[in-house]
């Protein structure tokens, strides 16, 4: 019969980890690794976060929405900041009620920390590039062009690709092209801009993360993404293959 220590031996190796890091593993909280966030412990916090990267996305309790990036920011810990922006962290998530002004990138701005800025916003800019199409200019005024499109505010998204194209191929934080905003939204502007530029809306995304947009919305997306790649209206076919998106659903 095999013993509980045999088994614990068994699935350490299974998970290719060591039986004191599944331990760890097993026991880690989000609250213990806020605790070495704030001694400036980096390298138990990347330890940590290499078994259980889902803490960077957890609050420190239920009444209270901070999260570890917060308690990084506030302590000014550049190096700290960069180690949980690259394990996933969303630097744009703040705390309740006003969320607008307690966002992490918001804090450090704030308080003019401009080092603690520049390493956010680099890690931002290395998603976006990352989740984007090749040969686009990644910038972050891909969230202004897709904010625009779900807002239907059709001129001003049309003035901001219209001054550099390759942005339809770029991607926001989110992973979500300008075509996947406006089929998400059901924006009438994918149409139009699909009609008078019937060779340049191919967007492909070369990220592991998938953008799939809202509950209700992939069948807008899917018909959108088939006319992108057909050239065609959206309206125009009535029978269409489900894409990628729409099958992992």
């Amino acid at each position: 019969m095999t013993t509980i220590s045999e088994a614990f031996d068994m699935l350490a190796a299974y998970t290719c980890l060591s039986p004191r890091s599944w331990n760890m593993a097993a026991t880690v909280s989000v609250t213990e690794l806020i605790t070495h966030v704030i001694d400036g412990d980096v390298d138990t916090v990347a330890r940590m976060l290499r078994q259980r990267p889902e803490l960077v996305e957890l609050d420190s309790a239920g009444n209270d929405e901070r999260r570890a990036l917060h308690h990084a920011v506030m302590g000014r810990d550049v190096e700290m900041v960069t180690v949980l922006m690259r394990a996933g962290t969303d630097a744009r998530k703040g705390v309740w009620p006003f969320r607008d002004a307690t966002d992490a990138h918001t804090l450090a701005r704030d308080r003019g920390f401009d080092d603690v800025v520049a390493a956010i916003e680099a890690e931002e800019q290395r998603r976006r590039e990352a989740m984007s199409g090749p040969s686009s200019n990644v910038t972050p005024v891909q969230e202004q062009i897709n904010q625009a499109i779900r807002r239907a505010e059709n001129p001003e998204a049309t003035r901001l690709l219209e001054a550099d194209e390759s942005r339809l191929r770029a991607c926001d934080l989110e992973g979500g092209s300008p075509l996947h905003a406006a089929g998400a939204g059901r924006s009438s502007w994918g149409c139009s801009w699909t009609e008078a530029h019937p060779r340049k809306n191919r967007t492909p995304s070369r990220g592991r993360r998938r953008w799939r947009g809202p509950p209700g919305a992939v069948t807008t997306q899917s018909r959108l993404c088939y006319a992108i790649d057909c050239g065609r209206h959206p309206d125009a076919p009535r029978s269409l293959p489900r894409t990628h998106a729409a099958r992992r659903r």
